[in-house]
């Protein structure tokens, strides 16, 4: 790819480096910090791809795990800087992952998966882009292909965020294996706020009361943190709250966590 760019573009390649390390601490702050970097590639080059891509993951992670207070501007803004960036080269993947990633959460299935094949198609040996339709199959419920490609952006990128290892105990916890998944998540720690609710489930169902407890009382304080802003959430608010923000494409998956909670009382 280099060599079909001018020398004087190449700066925004790094740019982008810089804002997509910003965005692998997984941070409201890291979020915020990351988006100079692209704004910064986009006056280099203003139809870099990945600039645009960068942006759209900035805005989709306040969507998602970080502003919910903003919900309705940051999907907007995460859908809009995905789609630019596909019209300014729809032949990168990262360009095609993100796009997938935007519409599952939109709910929007069926071009979901099919962004997701492209991008897979365009380059499978990408570590930013594995872990992307990783989440894309995972609330698809392809919970051992999103498991093979989180385990593989892993390898791939030995300087991962500590969240790549949630994803992988996310689909464990899918598919029942709940030991495993408990290691991974704990790994995970709280870099998204729905992690200690998952290793909560995964004590429940293991039969540690107790530790499911202690866990969703770790969920809760993220909650308040970070979702409500120091506000005591209402019985059932932030449960409510997570599996809201999660966007499987079947009923069946966004019921197993609440489920194994509601069960341990």
């Amino acid at each position: 790819r280099a060599r079909h760019r001018t020398a004087d573009s190449l700066p925004a390649y790094e740019c982008w480096l810089r804002g997509m390390d910003c965005l692998n601490r997984g941070t409201l702050e890291g979020d915020e910090e990351s988006r100079p970097y692209f704004e910064q590639a986009l006056q280099i080059d203003p139809r870099y791809a990945r600039a645009c891509s960068g942006l759209s993951l900035s805005h989709f992670n306040e969507w998602t795990c970080h502003a919910w207070h903003l919900w309705d501007e940051s999907q907007r803004n995460a859908f809009d800087y995905a789609a630019r960036a596909a019209e300014f080269d729809a032949s990168d993947a990262m360009v095609q992952s993100v796009l997938a990633r935007v519409y599952r959460f939109r709910r929007q299935h069926a071009q979901a998966d099919r962004h997701a094949a492209r991008a897979l198609t365009l380059n499978p040996n990408d570590p930013h882009v594995l872990i992307q339709i990783a989440i894309v199959r995972l609330f698809g419920g392809e919970f051992e292909a999103s498991c093979e490609l989180a385990r593989k952006a892993i390898q791939l990128n030995p300087l991962h965020g500590d969240w790549y290892q949630g994803i992988v105990g996310w689909d464990l916890f899918m598919l029942g294996e709940y030991d495993r998944a408990m290691a991974c998540l704990e790994e995970a720690g709280e870099t998204l706020v729905n992690f200690p609710a998952y290793r909560a489930a995964c004590a429940a169902l293991l039969g540690d009361v107790d530790r499911a407890r202690g866990e969703y009382d770790v969920f809760l304080r993220e909650y308040r943190q970070k979702i409500s802003f120091g506000r005591e959430p209402a019985p059932g608010e932030a449960l409510r709250w997570a599996v809201q923000v999660e966007p499987f494409r079947r009923l069946e998956d966004s019921r197993r966590m609440p489920d194994a909670l509601r069960e341990a009382g």
